[in-house]
């Protein structure tokens, strides 16, 4: 089949339909002779996606249809550092240093289910604390607390074993060929009744600074123990890794490019069989990404708190308190972020979609950025020149300054009153309970990619084209793929299409 001859169809029995599949000429949907394809027929591209699936060392199947099998080594390394210092200045004043660092390093030489695209995990992470406390008295202590935590996850790949897609003749031109990490991957393939084949979305990095200061006051105070204290956070990730690990059918995590080759086609000419199509060059959609994003997230949150533990006699023992927290949601130094709000969509810009295709439409008037806003009021000096759409050509989306940088609301209410008791029924039982309102903020999610939404990191979709030229096709815009969170609540939302 490698070579456009796909007479093994024709065996009632295939492992493949089960049945006899005749390849027909989808111009004349007359069958070809012995179910080869004509050379001056078959796409170079597509024959090269089918010679660029491994070569079958099993005699019979396994797993349904896989002739296919490889083991290798796959070795993790793991490594712990604990780095520790005192110093007691006196009995009451003591400072206390930590700092651990803990690697993880993994490669995984059968990365997407093949040998031609390993990866590399790489997490040199690393936790730093300076813990300073005072005993002012026998019944009073302060405690002050500073961290800096390092979350670095690389993601690099293996390209010295990557399989350059011109080897196996896969020479498609690209619809964005700038900023391509690896310029010569080889593409992602779905294929109706056959495996797949997975390019991979690496390579990719972030980093999650948390930077924390906190003060705590102890007093212990006949039978009750009062605690008061306050802490600041900022926290944010310097995120290159915005893209999903799991693709959706009709978009993609490949920076050079996804297919998806079925039977029918949808009623667009076929010859009856998805591998057999890819062999003619008829593609289903294609999808393709261009330049990687890189988003600097930043967020903060402050918090005070007063309790006390009191035991109010031998059997009874009553804590409670209250926790004031503002949290301030994470937002693009750069701007470079984008989220679609509800109350800017205008229905009478909205865009049309071919019922068949579920091709975008564009009509006079329309608005492929319906609806979607980039938080603030414009890009800042530093963004100028680390991507294309802080050239202006974009500003139209900060919607006059009508959102704040971080989008969501930052709430001033979140007061969070704590209490719980415990009772001693016998000298062997203890009831509990307890009750309290407590906050979480949304953080800088893997399954929300603000900075990968449009216009930031460009995708480019295409139905029913020429796999020799993905791009040639005519307006074949799907619609556009949006992640939000909600600017009320920390929740997240789905937006219509775009």
């Amino acid at each position: 089949m490698r070579q456009g001859d796909f007479s093994e169809l024709l065996n009632p029995t295939n492992i493949y339909y089960g049945k006899v599949m005749a390849i027909k000429d989808p111009a004349t949907g007359i069958a070809f002779p012995g179910n080869i394809i004509p050379k001056n027929m078959q796409s170079p591209s597509g024959l090269g996606i089918l010679k660029a699936s491994p070569a079958p060392n099993l005699a019979s199947p396994i797993n349904g249809t896989q002739l296919w099998f490889s083991s290798a080594i796959h070795p993790q390394n793991q490594r712990k550092d604990t780095l520790s210092a005192d110093i007691n200045f006196s009995d009451s004043q003591r400072i206390q240093f930590r700092r651990m660092n803990f690697a993880f390093w993994e490669y995984q030489p059968l990365d997407g289910g093949s040998p031609f695209t390993p990866k590399y995990f790489d997490r040199p992470n690393q936790t730093n604390s300076l813990n300073y406390v005072w005993t002012v008295s026998p019944t009073k202590v302060n405690e002050l607390l500073v961290t800096v935590s390092l979350d670095d996850v690389y993601i690099p790949v293996d390209t010295a074993h990557f399989l350059d897609r011109t080897s196996v003749g896969i020479t498609y031109p690209y619809i964005f060929p700038v900023g391509k990490l690896i310029q010569n991957r080889i593409p992602t393939v779905n294929m109706s009744s056959f495996s797949g084949l997975n390019g991979g979305p690496y390579p990719s990095h972030s980093a999650g600074p948390i930077y924390a200061i906190s003060d705590g006051f102890t007093w212990i105070r006949n039978n009750h123990t009062f605690k008061a204290g306050f802490s600041y956070e900022k926290s944010g990730e310097n995120d290159n890794d915005e893209i999903n690990v799991s693709a959706c059918p009709t978009c993609t995590n490949n920076q050079n490019g996804q297919f998806s080759f079925t039977d029918a086609r949808s009623g667009q000419p076929t010859s009856g069989a998805a591998v057999a199509n890819a062999a003619l060059g008829l593609f289903d959609t294609y999808s393709e990404l261009g330049q990687r994003a890189y988003t600097i997230f930043r967020g903060s949150m402050y918090e005070g708190f007063a309790q006390d533990s009191w035991k109010a006699s031998r059997k009874l023992h009553i804590d409670f308190g209250v926790r004031y927290t503002v949290q301030v949601p994470h937002s693009a130094l750069w701007r470079n972020m984008a989220v679609f709000d509800p109350s800017l969509y205008d229905p009478s810009k909205a865009v049309g979609m071919d019922p068949k295709t579920g091709a975008v439409i564009l009509t006079a008037g329309s608005d492929r950025y319906n609806g979607l806003v980039i938080p603030g009021t414009g890009f800042p000096d530093s963004a100028k020149g680390r991507f294309p759409e802080a050239n202006g050509a974009y500003d139209f989306m900060f919607r006059g300054g009508k959102t704040p940088s971080q989008y969501s609301n930052i709430h001033y209410d979140q007061w969070q009153p704590r209490l719980g008791i415990a009772y001693q029924l016998t000298p062997g039982t203890v009831l509990r309970t307890g009750a309290g309102r407590f906050y979480t903020r949304l953080g800088v999610s893997d399954s929300i990619f603000l900075g990968g939404n449009p216009p930031f990191q460009p995708t480019a979709n295409v139905s029913f084209g020429n796999v020799d030229n993905p791009g040639g096709v005519s307006a074949n815009s799907l619609p556009l793929t949006v992640t939000t969170p909600c600017s009320a609540k920390p929740t997240s939302i789905s937006p219509p299409p775009l």
